[in-house]
């Protein structure tokens, strides 16, 4: 998998899914401990599915989230540390098993070095079944920003060492961005596979709104937490009130959003929304930005793209990794703030910014065709489930 962009069909072509070649013989379980709606790591896997159903045997999501079976076990969570508005939840082992003899999967996926990622390694070892591990996430960073020097050196060396059992029983680790490829090479010998991100198929079937002429309306959705440097995006509705910005999502920083959107007149807070409401604030709005400190990818800002709407990141986003996708952002550097970097999108001519828009309509699309079909050869490889 590379990040030169071809010429590819899009969605809309009558012939799109003859892209992928079927795979009819596979039989695939994604094991992830990702809730539905709260993070990116769930869109990315719940996406991919759905677009890898039409062309495999069978695949199947098996997750502690009701839409995906109820699997896991009755009054064992906690919280998931560093935001109380989530739980770690534990696979019930029965319901999994008996999902499994019905699945009978020749592949299994973790996505997630969880409770539910970590039942695909004694999966993978008790029936002999080739695994791929997902690594989607900047752990030690992450660990820093949440706890204290001591604290976060236990998390970080537990949560290193549940990637280290995962990775050694796998196959092939797969990351989602360039940033990623080190950091999963640091934790074993097995090989690393970078791939493109699938989109949501409202995304890309969805009709288009053609964006305003001006920049009026900015939209932030995904985790209110300290890693995504909210706090700029407040600064900047302060600055700017000519501008609305709307922010949708949960976390820990929750109330506090809450607390400014009641003082701030142009700042809305509309909370944790499904997809397809996802779809509605991104049309409705001018531009999609990301201000986070640490972002392993970004998907939002993927979906943005796809929509034809302008998308502005922070330098620290993973998905600025991708230089196909690059020449679709907008970025700006940590010395720069938000506002600043707001205006100056607003001074460049509409017909530029428009153009821009469509090539990263176009650069979203490719990327995505890219995704299904490198996972497709990937869990169609061979390769020795005994590690």
């Amino acid at each position: 998998m590379t990040e030169t962009t071809t010429k590819q069909q899009m969605p809309d072509d009558p012939d799109f899914r003859g892209l992928f070649t079927d795979r009819t013989g596979l039989r695939i379980a994604v094991l992830s401990d990702a809730l539905q709606h709260r993070n990116g790591v769930d869109a990315y896997y719940r996406d991919l599915v759905n677009h890898l159903a039409p062309h495999v045997e069978r695949i199947s999501l098996l997750t502690p989230n009701a839409a995906d079976g109820d699997l896991a076990a009755d009054m064992i969570r906690m919280p998931l540390p560093g935001d109380a508005t989530q739980n770690v939840f534990f696979p019930q082992p029965s319901k999994i098993n008996s999902r499994i003899r019905e699945l009978a999967p020749n592949v299994l996926v973790s996505a997630t070095n969880g409770p539910f990622g970590m039942y695909g390694v004694y999966l993978s070892h008790r029936h002999d079944i080739k695994l791929i591990a997902g690594f989607h996430t900047h752990i030690e960073e992450l660990c820093d920003m949440y706890w204290g020097r001591m604290l976060g050196w236990i998390t970080r060396t537990y949560m290193e060492s549940q990637n280290k059992i995962l990775f050694r029983r796998a196959a092939n680790v797969v990351v989602n961005s360039h940033s990623m490829v080190e950091p999963a090479r640091s934790l074993s010998e097995t090989d690393v596979s970078l791939m493109g991100t699938p989109l949501d198929s409202q995304f890309l079937e969805r009709p288009i709104i053609p964006p305003r002429k001006q920049l009026q309306r900015v939209f932030f959705g995904g985790r209110l937490a300290p890693e995504k440097n909210i706090d700029a995006l407040i600064e900047a509705a302060r600055r700017l009130p000519h501008i609305d910005f709307t922010i949708a999502g949960d976390g820990p920083q929750r109330e506090e959003i809450e607390a400014h959107a009641e003082t701030l007149a142009n700042l809305n807070y509309v909370g944790l929304l499904p997809r397809d409401s996802m779809v509605d604030q991104i049309d409705s709005h001018d531009l999609v930005v990301l201000p986070s400190h640490l972002e392993a990818f970004g998907t939002i800002a993927l979906e943005a793209m796809v929509r034809e709407r302008l998308v502005l990141v922070s330098s620290q986003c993973g998905i600025l990794s991708w230089q196909n996708l690059a020449r679709g952002l907008y970025s700006y550097q940590k010395d720069e703030p938000l506002a600043d970097a707001l205006l100056r999108i607003a001074a460049i001519d509409n017909r530029l910014r428009h153009s821009k828009a469509r090539q990263a309509r176009e650069e979203a699309l490719a990327i995505h065709s890219q995704a299904v079909q490198g996972w497709l050869d990937l869990l169609s490889s061979r390769h020795d489930a005994s590690h």
